[in-house]
């Protein structure tokens, strides 16, 4: 998969008439934050919501992955090495 193709809304829904407007997998009704809360545990994440597809889960690994280095690149932009 592309990392550079994923695209924010193709992956996640937030609508504030639909779970109080707490992002969620696109066309579930599923919380992102619940895959953050079993990531030490995917097998039950997806026992547990069988609506999220592991492409869904996939895209947003790789839109957190992405997003954490470009704040660890712009907290370390003015420095040589990373500590």
């Amino acid at each position: 998969m592309d990392k550079s193709t994923i695209d924010f809304f193709d992956v996640v829904s937030i609508d504030l008439e639909r779970m109080g407007g707490e992002p969620c997998f696109k066309n579930t009704r599923v919380p992102i934050k619940v895959l953050f809360d079993h990531i030490d545990k995917l097998d039950e994440f997806f026992d547990g919501f069988p609506s999220v597809t592991h492409e869904q889960v996939n895209k947003v690994l790789s839109l957190a992955g992405q997003t954490f280095l470009s704040l660890c690149y712009e907290y370390n932009k003015d420095k040589k090495t990373v500590a």
